[in-house]
């Protein structure tokens, strides 16, 4: 890891060690970690520079509330070593994805019933909801010149599929042989395998 990198994640560790509650609890003269303590951490995941290399933004998993656990999107400047906190819903934000000019910044979210792109202003704001559907999307990019974004979804469910889910019908049709009726592999049509003794 080279120098200026590694004193970026010990700068943004320490600042989020600060802010947190271990950081709180701990005194310099103690040596034992306790379990409370140790689940009270903050992690920091998913890192992404803005294009211009003047902020970085990177997730934080905050500690466990009951048996939920949120991640929001925060802001480093490593130039006034300012660390913010970016979103601040009471639902959870990942994935944080710069614009390629770098005035805005995407993220998914779950503020909705499904995990949807919104978009915020990188000087900050209201977040906007970019897409709408009936799955939650996986992954995202921006195009190279900034006017689209590509993401990844399963496709949505078909109405009977739906029907089913709603009535709890979870039945798999299979003949007295042992096959699903799908052919010899056991596979069905979405691909679930079967087994039979």
């Amino acid at each position: 890891m080279n120098t200026h990198l590694r004193t970026l994640v010990i700068a943004i560790s320490g600042a989020m060690f600060a802010t947190s509650a271990l950081g709180q609890t701990i005194q310099a003269t103690q040596s034992k970690l306790t379990a409370e303590q140790a689940i009270s951490v903050q992690r920091l995941r998913e890192l992404r520079w803005s294009p211009d290399g003047s902020r970085l933004a990177l997730t934080v998993t905050a500690p466990p509330k009951g048996s939920e656990q949120q991640r929001h999107i925060w802001l480093y400047s490593p130039v006034s070593r300012d660390l913010r906190q970016f979103t601040n819903s009471t639902k959870t934000e990942s994935h944080p994805r710069w614009s390629p000019d770098g005035k805005t910044l995407a993220f998914i979210s779950d503020r909705e019933e499904f995990q949807q792109i919104y978009l915020m202003p990188a000087d900050g704001g209201e977040a906007i909801r970019l897409t709408e559907g009936k799955r939650s999307i996986d992954k995202f990019e921006w195009s190279p010149d900034g006017k689209k974004i590509a993401f990844l979804a399963p496709e949505a469910k078909t109405e009977a599929e739906e029907k089913k889910d709603k009535d709890k019908d979870d039945a798999k049709v299979v003949d007295r042989d042992g096959s699903s009726g799908h052919g010899p592999s056991g596979v069905g049509p979405g691909n679930e395998s079967y087994f039979f003794d």
